[in-house]
């Protein structure tokens, strides 16, 4: 597998595991003692490009605990619509890519 696609593959598994953190985030916003979690795509991308892709025993990033930073509903959900936006644009892009690839292996349609 190519660097480009390891780490469109690995971009996606990264915006899923924030997708589930504001997910978790709004479904716990009103839990006593519930402390807010992130994911922080941007440092995850960055990782990977600085190594092509090649993580040793890459998994999908833990979210993080962000003491203090409290939970609000508004900015959840306008992260949870931009995250989304942002899966379905890497998901396009991986799509595009699969039929480029299979179009110049003569195998498209």
């Amino acid at each position: 597998m190519e660097a480009v696609d390891k780490i469109l593959s690995k971009a996606l598994d990264t915006i899923w595991a924030k997708h589930e953190a504001i997910a978790g985030n709004i479904a716990n916003s009103d839990t006593p003692g519930y402390v807010r979690q992130d994911v922080d795509f941007q440092a995850q991308v960055d990782e990977l490009l600085r190594n092509d892709g090649e993580i040793q025993n890459w998994t999908a990033p833990e979210p993080q605990a962000q003491p203090g930073v409290p939970i609000k509903l508004e900015n959840e959900t306008a992260e949870l619509s931009e995250n989304t936006e942002l899966y379905d644009s890497v998901a396009r892009i991986t799509s595009l890519r699969m039929q480029i690839l299979n179009a110049s292996l003569g195998s498209g349609s």
